[in-house]
């Protein structure tokens, strides 16, 4: 019996070192890490490089969403956007994209031989810092988990559990930022779809369109290996405006789109007041079976209900808590 407790004991302490090093690497990396990348970052952002623009182009993803792009070599254009790398594009603002034109001057920094504007830099130090947070869950975790043993802390944890007024109060703003942080989370993800809605009423409501066809001067496929989300499909596109002027977008589409036009030209229609929202003129039951049972779709779906099933929640624990019973 002494035995079994003694190898308990060596397991635990073996356990027990073993999160301590993880703990110790996951800061040190963590340090390092920030430390290598602030100095980079310094670097990069200290000499602005002027470069010439080529082109404009645009993404426009399957429901609207449009994003920017200067053309900074020469032959691009009707390139889709997914084809092209940092260097050879650049993202703008659209205010900066409405004022640029080609021969103009693009200002920003050359990182590692490779030109990026101060929007290319931003989502890169984004993608950082998320993973950064990420990576410093353990961490955190590990730290909260010593402090729960501290015995002053239990004590007071203890003291506060005893305190009926003390807790309940506790108990109200910890589920009233749980339920609210959660809520409010799912909220900003539906209304992010304001960008589908106007752009499915500039599509099937506005006067404002002008019909053309356009060639589909390139087409990319992002391969999704996920089962949980779908692939990409674009279609480069180059037509001319109402002003003869010569517009190149890249304008992602349902797979049935792709396959039915990505060798021939395209019928489109266009905003007469942004060349860069780009519709396509003919959409039957399969392209909107698609774009119904695509991932974002889903996720959207899976969000209504979550938020109505908290709301319901809510609306129970309220009722038990009134009258004793749901």
């Amino acid at each position: 019996m002494r035995k079994r407790n003694d190898k308990e004991k060596i397991k635990r302490l073996g356990y027990a070192l073993l999160a301590f090093a993880a703990f110790v690497f996951s800061i040190c990396l963590i340090f390092i890490n920030w430390q290598e990348y602030e100095a980079l970052k310094k670097d990069n952002e200290q000499i602005q490089t002027p470069t010439t623009v080529y082109g404009k182009t645009a993404n426009q993803d399957l429901f609207g969403k449009t994003y920017y792009y200067a053309l900074i070599e020469n032959g691009l254009i009707g390139k889709t956007t997914t084809k092209l790398k940092v260097g050879q594009k650049a993202s703008i603002s659209k205010e900066e994209f409405d004022k640029i034109e080609i021969g103009d001057s693009l200002n920003g920094y050359t990182v590692n031989g490779t030109f990026h504007t101060q929007a290319d830099l931003d989502e890169e130090y984004t993608s950082f810092y998320v993973g950064l947070a990420f990576f410093s869950l353990y961490p955190i975790g590990y730290i909260l988990y010593l402090v729960s043993k501290i015995n002053i802390v239990r004590a007071m944890f203890e003291r506060i559990e005893h305190a009926k007024g003390l807790n309940r109060t506790i108990n109200i703003l910890g589920n009233s930022l749980l339920f609210g942080g959660v809520i409010v989370g799912l909220l900003f993800f539906v209304f992010d779809f304001g960008d589908m809605l106007k752009s499915g009423y500039d599509r099937f409501m506005s006067e404002k369109q002008i019909e053309t066809i356009a060639l589909v001067a390139d087409h990319d496929i992002v391969i999704n290996s996920s089962m949980y989300a779908n692939s990409v499909y674009n279609l480069g596109l180059v037509y001319k405006n109402q002003n003869d002027q010569i517009v190149s977008v890249t304008k992602e589409v349902t797979k049935h789109s792709y396959d039915k036009y990505k060798d021939d030209p395209l019928p489109i229609k266009y905003n007469e007041q942004d060349y860069y929202r780009v519709y396509l003129q003919e959409v039957d039951f399969v392209d909107i079976f698609q774009i119904f049972t695509s991932d974002l779709f889903i996720l959207f779906y899976l969000a209504v209900i979550i938020i109505a099933l908290l709301i319901f929640l809510l609306f129970v624990l309220r009722k038990r808590k009134k009258y004793g019973y749901y």
